[in-house]
């Protein structure tokens, strides 16, 4: 066959075939390309909201110092009671009663900006705390505030002199700007306790122990004093003495914690705790003998009399702070208290 022909046919049959399966690839599926899923940056939880904003908490702080002010100066009880509850109204109420009898006119309270920190807002009662330098009296002065439920005010449950420490630097801040952080705190739980060189029970134990008389001072080495808290225990210690000699009102103490503390867990892995303790301070009067109170809160606070024969009794609140540091971080501290002489009787 020439070779022409055989090319003829192969051109031949090739269209044929073609002729042939015209038809079919339309009816054959079209591939889809394949397609990778987006991906997507991984999300960071938000921060849980604040119980109350920063400027908010400095506007309830200067409303508290400016309503303790005026109630200070006119002793008045209702005032107070607007701002104040639990040992801190205790204490200021007390307070007014023996400046009034004693015809005091203590110096208003004088706050700088403070720094804040709050609880999230998820249960009640909702807390916030502040830190302010004061320039009257001086010192750093420490403030609790909660709201009990969804419908109550903010009151202040706690509020006391930490002299010059500062709660900041005890979180580990420089200067107390650590409790800037809004969302810094929450209660603590069960597992941070476990994790604590003390619970907050046994630290306040310990405490009350160091305050009662009949204890020796190496109780005290088990807790660290610093602002405020080293200059009272100091005096304290040497207030309960015992008689130094025959006719002497011999002294006696018991201390014994009032209610909960209030331990807030902090971002530095410390807890910071809220505790008030009650002091009554009992001194004996001597055989054939007649004693009374004479000046202070404990004389513009006991029934006047002429004198008692067997025993002569002081009570005193203290608003006190503590630090608690993880295992292995030291001993806890005690940094602030606040004593004020709330009752006083004779027998």
């Amino acid at each position: 066959m020439p070779i022409r022909a055989l090319v003829a046919g192969l051109s031949v049959l090739a269209l044929g075939s073609g002729t042939a399966c015209s038809a079919t690839p339309s009816a054959l599926p079209t591939p889809t390309p394949s397609v990778k899923p987006a991906l997507t940056a991984p999300t960071t939880p938000a921060a849980p909201r604040a119980a109350i904003s920063v400027p908010a908490a400095q506007q309830e702080l200067q409303r508290f110092v400016a309503v303790r002010n005026r109630a200070e100066t006119t002793y008045d009880d209702s005032l107070v009671r607007t701002v104040a509850a639990g040992s801190l109204l205790t204490q200021r109420l007390a307070a007014h009663k023996v400046n009034r009898v004693l015809k005091r006119k203590p110096r208003p309270l004088a706050l700088d900006v403070p720094f804040v920190g709050t609880t999230p807002a998820a249960t009640y009662p909702m807390r916030f705390i502040t830190e302010a330098p004061s320039s009257s009296p001086g010192g750093n002065i420490v403030g609790l505030a909660e709201r009990r439920t969804a419908g109550s005010p903010w009151r202040w449950t706690y509020s006391l002199n930490l002299g010059w420490e500062s709660i900041g630097q005890s979180l580990g801040g420089p200067d107390g700007r650590s409790l800037e952080n809004s969302s810094s705190l929450r209660p603590a739980a069960q597992a941070d306790f476990d994790r604590l060189t003390a619970t907050p029970t046994k630290a306040v134990a310990i405490l009350c122990r160091y305050l009662s008389s009949g204890t020796t001072a190496s109780v005290g080495k088990r807790l660290a004093f610093s602002g405020s808290a080293r200059q009272y225990t100091e005096y304290y210690r040497g207030r309960i003495a015992p008689a130094a000699k025959s006719g002497d009102l011999a002294r006696d103490t018991v201390a014994v914690p009032v209610g909960k503390p209030v331990a807030l867990h902090t971002a530095s892995g410390v807890d910071l705790v809220f505790v008030t303790v009650k002091v009554v301070y009992v001194m004996t009067v001597p055989a054939n003998r007649r004693s009374r109170w004479t000046g202070g809160a404990a004389f513009a606070l006991a029934p006047k009399g002429h004198g008692y024969r067997n025993f002569l009794t002081a009570t005193e609140l203290l608003q006190v702070v503590l630090v608690l540091p993880p295992k292995g971080q030291g001993v806890s501290r005690v940094v602030g208290i606040e004593a004020q002489t709330v009752a006083a009787r004779g027998s």
